[in-house]
Order: structure tokens, then sequence, then C-alpha cells
């Protein structure tokens, strides 16, 4: 293994086996050409539309929203001294320790027009709930980068998904596309990597999953302890980046790395919806498991739909530090120019797009380059130093 610099600085870094490297970034751009999900985007302090969501609101009515902590000032040439565990302390405990006094003013002068909720780290954030006269007295508070909406997230096809039986017999062909074989062969089939999930979750009964199941999970929604999915775009994503047994006899062999193992994190509902909280919360989990699971892929297929938000930057430079890549679609608004979403259009981000069976980019798959904004240009940050706003970095089959 090898400890990669990937920012030409210190402090942000990834550790890689280049035996590895290139077929684990093939292995789930597969799954990546999928539905994406919409949040509702916002600007500093208190966005226009949120601002307009409170002035239309019942004055009485409580609002549900995301209080966002200016970012907190540590010496981050440090960090690649410490073990992910302590990376992890450290970054909760600065986070937590940001917001204790504010949330503690809050309370002492607002008592019971507030609801404070669930406290983040992996972004200083918390939920709280207030009602708008009372939310926009909170956003003069200097500790404050931005108030959201808690935002609705949803899929652009809500449909769901149609699970069949076993396919037909033999190596489907977007497997056969991406010469995933070849590796199998030589031994390079995902073995020892560990993908965290993020979608509408895992049918865990499903023959092609079973047993690539890691024996983590995590429910954001209904809280269940076992996997499930009841939806069906998360059993289809996953099947893609690992169903089946490779080149054994097994007939559900759909999957580019069949000996990964999936951690599953369910952030969508039925509907293929969820909420800015509920993501968070999913998210968090996976930041945390890190600390005594060896998770090397966040991998996701659902975006915000303002391709300038800003809100899920930190969380993936938080990842990278912890040494987790994330993967995310680049979404489904092509052809039109300026289209990859958010996180994908991140340059802390590997973002796939989609190719037919003929390697032309489909139609549906969206397009770089990315925003030339504050959180885009921090070349300090950039996967690739090399990298110029163009998006998405890879595609595969997809259509």
């Amino acid at each position: 293994m090898k400890l990669v610099n990937i920012s030409g600085k210190r402090g942000l870094f990834v550790t890689i086996d280049n035996r590895l490297h290139k077929f684990l970034i093939i292995i789930f751009a597969l799954a990546m050409a999928v539905p994406a999900i919409a949040i509702y985007g916002e600007d500093p302090v208190i966005s226009q539309n949120f601002e307009l969501d409170l002035e239309l609101a019942n004055p009485e009515e409580d609002i549900d929203c995301i209080v966002i902590m200016k970012n907190v000032t540590r010496d981050k040439s440090g960090d690649e001294a410490l073990s992910i565990p302590e990376r992890i302390n450290l970054y909760r405990r600065l986070a937590f320790e940001s917001q204790e006094p504010l949330i503690r003013e809050l309370r002492n002068e607002l008592g019971t027009e507030i609801k404070i909720g669930e406290q983040f780290w992996v972004k200083n954030s918390f939920r709280l709930t207030g009602k708008p006269r009372t939310i926009k007295r909170i956003a003069r508070k200097k500790d404050i980068k931005k108030i959201s909406r808690n935002g609705g997230i949803r899929m652009f096809d809500g449909s769901p998904v149609q699970l069949s039986g076993p396919p037909p017999a033999g190596i489907p062909a977007n497997i056969l596309q991406v010469a995933s074989q070849s590796c199998w062969d030589v031994g390079v089939n995902g073995r020892n990597i560990i993908i965290g999930h993020t979608d509408t979750g895992v049918d865990y009964d499903h023959p092609a999953l079973s047993n690539s199941f890691s024996g983590y999970w995590f429910d954001a929604i209904n809280g269940e302890p076992r996997p499930y999915d009841d939806h069906g775009h998360g059993t289809h994503t996953i099947g893609t980046v690992l169903g089946g047994d490779g080149n054994g006899s097994f007939p559900y062999d759909i999957g580019v790395a069949p000996e990964a193992k999936w951690v599953g994190v369910k952030v969508m509902n039925q509907d293929g919806k969820g909420t800015y909280e509920e993501c968070l919360k999913g998210l968090q989990f996976l930041a945390e498991l890190k600390a005594e699971v060896d998770i090397k892929i966040v991998l996701g297929s659902w975006s915000v739909d303002n391709r300038k938000e800003d809100l899920f930057y930190d969380i993936s430079k938080t990842f990278l530090s912890l040494d987790m890549l994330p993967i995310f679609a680049v979404g489904n608004s092509g052809p039109t120019v300026g289209t990859a979403e958010v996180p994908a259009n991140y340059p802390t981000v590997l973002a796939v797009g989609a190719v037919d069976q003929n390697n032309q980019v489909a139609s549906f798959s969206s397009r770089g380059p990315a925003p030339d904004l504050e959180a885009w240009n921090i070349s300090e940050f950039w996967l690739d130093t090399a990298w110029q706003f163009t998006k998405p970095d890879m595609s595969a089959p997809g259509v």
C-alpha cells in the first residue's frame, strides 16, 4: 500500500494500492449512470429561496432548517501524522466545541422558541426548528456561515425499479466491455475492498448480494436494523458493482468487483426521496465507521439540484482525509454543457458518466465544465493537480 498526496500539499492524502487503482475506478463506474436526486440549494446566510419560504410561511409555523457553522481553523499540516481514529476524534471534537457555545446561547436566549436536533461533525452543522422570525434572528449570529432549509432530496425518476429473475447465462455485455475478466484472471476482483453505498438501501436477501454484505448497515429513513430496499434502485447499483461471484457458475454474475463487500446506508425512502438531514446522518455514519472498518469508497448516485452548491464540499474533503474516495454519478441532465451535478462536479469527487455499447456518450449523461467558483478553484485540494474543471472524470457503460 502507498500513501499518495492528492493535493500537492500536506494534509490531503489517500492510501492506494497501485495494482488495484485503475481497476477500482472502473469497478464503480458501471453503477453510476443512473437517475440522480436533487436537493434545493441556497446562498449564505439565508438563501433567497429559503428567505422567500420564510416570508410566505405562516408566522406561527415551525420551520425545519440546518445551521452551518463557520469553518473551524486548525493546523491541517498535522493531520497526516494522526491515525484515522485520531483524525475522526479531532474533527468531531473541533466541530462540537465550536457548536456548543452557540447552542447554549440560543437556548438561553430563545428557550422553547427553538428545538435543537441532530448535531453533525462531518459537516459542521446542526438541525434547528423554529418560527420564521426566530430563524431570521438567529441568522445574525457571527458564528454562523449559512442557514439552509432542511431540503427535500429526490430522484429525477422516482418510479420503483423492477428487479427481474436470473439474467441470461454468461457474462453481461457491460462487464465484457470494460474487460473485467482480464482483471479477474490475475486476481484483481475487489478482494479486501469495502464500499460505503448510499442509496435506497439494499435487498439483503437477493442471491447476488447476500454473500457480500460486510455486516454494517444504517437506515437514516426508518431506523430498521436489517438491510432492505423498498424501492429497488440501491439494489440495482450495488449489484452492478459486486453482484455474483465473477467467473463462477453462479447465474447472477452481474458485478465487476465480485469479491468486494458493501456497507449499506439508506438515505432515500420507497419513493426515492429523503431530506438533507437524513443524507447527513448517512454520510456521518460512514465517516465514523471508518474508525473500525476500512471503507475505501463512498458511492452515490444522487445529487443536489443547485450545480453551484458547496454544502457537500467539506464532506468530500473529510472523506479524502479519512482515506475514502467519493465516487458519484455525474447526473442525467445532458447533453447541455454545464450540467454536471453536485457533488459529482467537485474537484474532490470522482464523477462518472455513461456511454452506450458503442462507447458513445449517452445523450442523457451530464456534461461539464464544473463552475469556476471558490469551492472548485482551490487547486490545493484537487484530486488531479492538472484538473481544469472538466467533468465527468471518466465514463463507462450505463445505457
